[in-house]
């Protein structure tokens, strides 16, 4: 019982780790990078059976906002809205899948 605990325990350590609020760096190209070569990063964080998305210019304003299904696929999910690089909304899509 207390080994089942303890494990339940690290487990959701891992998760929150895994799906907190890391940071994924991508180049102007939007292909995966390290931080110092980044154009981009973004900000993951799960709820329930969605991905809340959120990626941002490398100077920290807001570049798009919305949720994705599939975190592989990159599957969107509902209302996404899109923001231009100095912070003002640029489009506002819904997606149903």
């Amino acid at each position: 019982m207390k080994k089942q605990f303890i494990t339940t325990i690290i487990l959701i350590i891992i998760q929150l780790n895994v799906f907190g609020q890391d940071k994924i760096y991508f180049d102007k190209y939007w292909e995966k990078t390290t931080k110092e070569n980044a154009h981009f990063y973004r900000e993951i964080e799960q709820k329930g059976n969605l991905y809340h998305i959120k990626d941002f210019y490398i100077n920290g304003v807001l570049q798009m906002d919305g949720h994705f299904s599939s975190l592989k696929n990159e599957t969107f999910e509902g209302p996404v809205i899109w923001y231009h690089k100095n912070g003002k909304k640029e489009v506002l899509k819904t997606f149903k899948n």
